[in-house]
């Protein structure tokens, strides 16, 4: 009889712990700044007492739905390039919910820094679409029979768009600082101190116009940026072993067909790939250069770190041909916006 008691006891106490603790729901939508829906996008709820995080990604009709979620107080966010962070803090998980209803939180999400990274995007799209057209005609050819890829080539703001936005699967260390980068805005972005950002890894995309100026043994990328030019040798050279890391690394190409394969290892680790995403100095970027006809240029780009990403990021853009552009001198004199971002 004393132990039915206790095991009456027993299963009484689990009871009312599992209705003290148990478990709710959370779903909502997420919309952008025009109050339309916004598909595929991460959503995060960290449990503030365990530290354990949950992950929800929007469907296509924005629409996200957390389930048998611990009871208990939440951080909801979202962190991506695309948008400012939104967060939501002091979300409180309730128990013993009706069953079929959960409780519920939309997300609005307004431009973050992509749009920084590339100005206010609505009106470079409009620019840019008033460009005149990129020239038509065959692939132009050297002497020797290889594709001739110089000219001023320009990068569509919806190519940076989609290169600048990749959301590479990083080591737990990389994710931590991307995650705090985000929130921060990147205010201690290198180009804040007058010193490269991400055209260091891929000088073939970017922004403003990028020269390619190419002969028999040597490629060089003159770059409206801070970094003024890069090297690439074609004389059949190897990658020195004594390399010296540098922003932009020792490149070397050769041809596969009609395609120039370009190899660039040696980079530092102080710069920054994808608009907030660090790497170490075992990065390693191959670059395919392809002339599809006269007036465009794609670029396959793929970054392999296994110290930064679990697996390689290839990104390819298409950039076009800009005849009537020239490079301009650039000078770094941004003294003014480091001062102003470490005032607030």
């Amino acid at each position: 009889m004393r132990s039915l008691a206790i095991a009456i006891c027993l299963c009484w106490c689990a009871f009312a712990t599992y209705g003290q603790t148990g478990s709710g729901s959370l779903s909502g939508s997420v919309y952008n700044a025009d109050h339309a829906p916004v598909p595929n996008i991460p959503v995060e709820a960290k449990n503030v007492a365990t530290g354990n995080i949950y992950k929800a990604a929007s469907s296509t009709k924005g629409e996200y739905k957390f389930d048998q979620l611990a009871a208990g107080t939440y951080e909801i966010s979202v962190l991506m390039i695309l948008y400012r962070p939104f967060v939501r803090k002091d979300f409180r998980i309730a128990a013993g919910q009706p069953q079929g209803q959960s409780q519920h939180l939309d997300i609005q999400l307004s431009p973050g820094l992509t749009a920084t990274t590339l100005g206010e995007l609505p009106a470079l799209f409009e620019l840019f679409s008033k460009r005149p057209p990129p020239p038509k005609g065959p692939t132009p050819r050297t002497p020797d029979e290889k594709p001739d890829l110089s000219g001023v080539w320009m990068t569509p703001p919806s190519y940076l768009l989609s290169a600048f936005s990749q959301e590479p699967d990083l080591q737990p260390w990389a994710e931590a600082i991307v995650k705090e980068r985000l929130l921060n805005e990147a205010r201690d972005k290198p180009s804040a101190r007058c010193l490269p950002d991400n055209e260091s890894t891929e000088p073939f995309v970017g922004l403003l116009p990028v020269k390619i100026v190419q002969t028999r043994g040597l490629l060089v990328a003159l770059i409206e940026d801070v970094i003024a030019a890069h090297q690439v040798f074609l004389d059949g050279r190897s990658h020195p072993s004594d390399l010296e890391p540098t922003w932009m690394g020792h490149s070397v190409g050769k041809w596969d067909g009609d395609t120039l394969v370009i190899d660039t290892v040696g980079f530092n680790d102080k710069s920054w790939i994808f608009v907030v995403t660090p790497h170490t100095g075992m990065l390693h970027v191959v670059t395919r250069l392809r002339r599809l006809d006269l007036g465009h240029l794609q670029i396959e780009a793929t970054y392999d770190d296994p110290a930064t990403f679990n697996k390689p990021v290839t990104t390819t853009v298409v950039d076009v041909l800009a005849p009537d552009e020239e490079m301009d001198e650039v000078v770094c004199e941004n003294n003014q916006y480091t001062e102003h971002v470490n005032a607030k």
